[in-house]
């Protein structure tokens, strides 16, 4: 399991963000704060919209 770990903690590096391995699956979260986003040509902020 520790070298799954370590595969997660490499893969989150790449994508710039925060690692978590739960119940064997590995997650990683990342701030998408910065997106600028338009729906129907709109800006949009809605978190809703982003994932």
């Amino acid at each position: 399991m520790q070298d799954y770990s370590m595969l997660c903690q490499q893969y989150s590096h790449i994508l710039g963000g925060e690692m978590n391995v739960k119940h064997g699956v590995c997650s990683v979260k990342k701030d998408r704060s910065n997106i600028n986003l338009n729906i129907f040509g709109k800006p949009s902020r809605s978190g809703v919209a982003l994932h």
